[in-house]
């Protein structure tokens, strides 16, 4: 079996952990013969000659001044003409990378070469002619070729001191025959117009002992508290909107929604192209998946994980973060037809409990914790990207936005990812063994200790 492995490499010259696990998951087919594909800078060959030692035979590095400035859509029409040349049976990409988070490029190159799609995949198995693939939810068996992306459920093996290196091959748009006007800046069709500082969400954290939660917890939940407002302003006339979650976020920034139903992605882009209007998809697992499908279907431009929409000359600007949430950043469609799929906002109940992954050892205990409290149970990337929770518990960029009076983080260390889909809480405790962990930066209440030390305390 051939399997074709794409992979990025970081600006921080890291290859992108969701890629290291769909390449360890490729290295353990018996008998495969594995390829990396990458696209970047000439640089990037160290880094896929080091790669080549764990097993793959050879690695196809896409490098051309061309291919700068690409989003998406680009990326993914470069790299489906490198699969059509080499021919693969079956492809394997990471869920997503973690700079960009869009989680697009899998899905886009998939449509574009006509290949049976799975996302979210944990783990497979893949015999002559199909692969079953293994996901939080079902199981999926697709006829072969075909392309899946994989969770970050395999960790990458060392090489051993034996291994030599495969050969890294260069190749640039015209060893590719690519068309230069579907590559790179000329090939994108979203385009950023301005990035700012994020700012705001830090908070004055004070200490107690896991013995005084109850009775904080207590205050706090009797605490009149107030969430931020969305700011007014203008809003657009007429949008699109896929399914009803999409729908009642559009609501907030258009006059008119017409709601699409969540239909295949060819009969959905068949009448997404009958009207030249915007497009609204839930950054939810279908909207991921699918959104991405249509756009390539439709070359169309398509902006990721939006949080809200700027009224500009009478067009949408859609804004998400960018750079690991530390900026904003305000991105408009070139295309006629400008999609996004926006971040749903859950508000809950008054009371939330977010395991994370220095609960790994006690989440039976957890949610004892959460059933004794009366609360909902939530989650980091973490433990859903270790299969351990299920995704719609995922709070976080790539999960969903929760806003409850009282917001409970259990062995969460507070990357930036988390704290996007928790900030908006009106009170937020953090219990954690770590006091520099950056979760404190961001709580109001803080208690130093692990998991099983504040469970213990509280008699869970």
């Amino acid at each position: 079996m051939k399997i074709l492995c794409c992979v990025k490499v970081l600006p921080s010259d890291e290859l992108n952990p969701f890629d290291a696990a769909a390449y360890e998951a490729a290295l353990r087919v018996e008998g495969a013969e594995v390829t990396l594909l990458s696209m970047g800078r000439e640089n990037t060959r160290d880094l896929l000659s080091k790669l080549t030692r764990l097993g793959a035979r050879r690695a196809i590095l896409l490098t051309d001044p061309g291919f700068a400035g690409a989003d998406s859509l680009a990326t993914a029409y470069a790299l489906s003409v490198a699969v059509k040349k080499l021919s693969p049976d079956l492809i394997l990409c990471g869920r997503q990378s973690i700079d960009g988070d869009t989680a697009q490029v899998g899905p886009e190159m998939a449509e574009m070469l006509s290949f049976p799609l799975a996302t979210c995949v944990y783990s497979f198995s893949a015999k002559e002619d199909s692969v079953l693939a293994k996901k939080a939810d079902a199981d999926l068996t697709l006829p072969l070729p075909a392309l899946l992306t994989l969770e970050r459920s395999y960790d990458l093996r060392l090489p051993s001191i034996f291994s030599r290196p495969g050969t890294v091959e260069t190749w640039n748009i015209a060893d590719l025959g690519a068309d230069p006007a579907r590559c790179g800046t000329q090939g994108s069709r979203t385009r950023v117009i301005a990035t700012e500082e994020k700012t705001g969400g830090r908070r004055d954290c004070h200490f107690i002992s896991p013995a005084e939660f109850p009775k904080t917890l207590s205050a706090l939940l009797q605490k009149e508290t107030v969430t931020p407002e969305r700011a007014l302003q203008k809003k657009l006339p007429f949008t699109r909107a896929v399914g009803n979650t999409a729908s009642e976020l559009a609501e907030s920034y258009f006059e008119e929604v017409e709601t699409l139903p969540t239909i295949p992605p060819p009969l959905l882009a068949e009448k997404i192209a009958e009207k030249e209007a915007p497009v609204l998809f839930a950054s939810d697992v279908w909207g991921r998946e699918n959104a991405p499908r249509v756009a390539a279907i439709l070359s169309l431009g398509l902006c990721a994980d939006c949080t809200s929409i700027e009224e500009r000359l009478g067009s949408p600007v859609f804004v998400r973060p960018a750079f690991g949430e530390s900026k904003i950043a305000h991105v408009r469609c070139l295309s006629p037809i400008p999609m996004a799929t926006m971040r749903p906002e859950t508000v809950t109940g008054n009371f939330i409990v977010s395991l994370g992954r220095g609960c790994v050892a006690s989440i039976d205990r957890g949610k004892a914790f959460v059933a004794r409290f009366g609360a909902e149970l939530a989650s980091s990337r973490g433990l859903v990207d270790d299969g351990k929770m299920p995704y719609p518990l995922q709070v976080g960029m790539t999960g969903r936005i929760v806003s409850p009076k009282v917001y409970l983080a259990i062995g969460i260390s507070g990357t930036v990812h988390h704290l996007a889909g928790m900030e908006r809480s009106g009170s937020i405790i953090a219990v954690n063994p770590d006091k520099n962990a950056p979760i404190f930066d961001h709580a109001d209440v803080g208690i130093l200790s692990t998991a099983e030390e504040f469970f213990d305390a509280l008699g869970i």
